[in-house]
């Protein structure tokens, strides 16, 4: 019997990390196994091995998403890591010195009761950080009309969306990604209309270059999805790059033209 059992509630429901995480029980049970083993000694030593690998790839895999979504705790995150990969590698390097397993087993219930706690608490509490985003929302992107603002931010939240079926799910889920874009285009066409709405009725001079953006965008949107739906291809390679760079633009150019009409009303 397993000494640690796979639940589905370990999930988190992200693909890479779940992977990551499965594996890791694995090789938990792997080192347990091991002990009972005629050849117990060098079955340790490879099965340590190659948890401690494991581990490390997994930390780093956490740490570096948490940074990439400028996690504000991710020091955090990373002193608990180290104070783990230590604890094991103490442990590793005595067995190799004089081949006392006696800690072992304290390790192993150490280790299964970090596992659950780590899954169900506290990568939990990492969720909006640890998932993949093709698109990090910045601060510096906002302009100060809180409802515009929630919008383009909304924007970029569906692309990650996108992204995440795209990419982590590996573009298997067709209906999942028609999903993902229509939203996209959906949420795009209400902000735009939102957009034209407010400009309007502050006498922005500049308005058929805004309207002829807005449309030209839902028209190239509607055209990629189009080619998805007979190609199967395509979303990745060119709706991801053109839909980022031209909401970054949107924020940081187009739409800061109207925003002193506003401002000074």
């Amino acid at each position: 019997m397993d000494y640690l059992i796979w639940k589905e509630e370990y999930n988190l429901g992200i693909e890479e990390i779940d992977k990551q995480h499965h594996h890791w029980s694995i090789l938990i049970n792997k080192l347990y196994e091991a002990r009972n083993d005629s050849n117990a000694g060098k079955k340790i030593t490879i099965a340590f091995n190659e948890m401690l690998c494991d581990m490390e790839q997994h930390f780093k895999t956490e740490e570096s998403l948490l940074e990439r979504n400028e996690c504000p705790n991710v020091e955090k995150m990373q002193k608990a890591h180290k104070e783990v990969l230590d604890r094991a590698k103490k442990i590793d390097e005595e067995f190799k010195k004089n081949g006392d397993a006696s800690d072992l087993m304290f390790f192993l219930k150490f280790l299964r009761e970090y596992f659950v706690s780590h899954t169900q608490r506290v990568d939990r509490e990492y969720m909006n950080y640890l998932k993949p985003k093709y698109i990090v929302w910045k601060k510096e992107y906002n302009f100060g009309i809180e409802e515009i603002d929630n919008h383009h931010n909304g924007i970029a939240e569906l692309i990650n969306v996108l992204y995440e079926k795209l990419v982590f799910k590996n573009g298997v889920d067709k209906e999942g990604i028609l999903i993902a874009i229509d939203k996209l285009i959906d949420f795009s066409q209400m902000h735009f209309e939102y957009e034209e709405e407010l400009v309007k009725k502050h006498d922005y001079h500049f308005m058929d270059e805004l309207i002829k953006e807005h449309r030209d965008i839902i028209s190239q949107l509607s055209e990629k999805k189009g080619d998805f739906l007979r190609t199967g291809k395509g979303l990745g390679a060119d709706v991801m790059p053109f839909y980022r760079d031209w909401l970054i633009t949107h924020t940081q150019g187009t739409d800061r033209k109207y925003l002193p009409f506003i401002l000074t009303e």
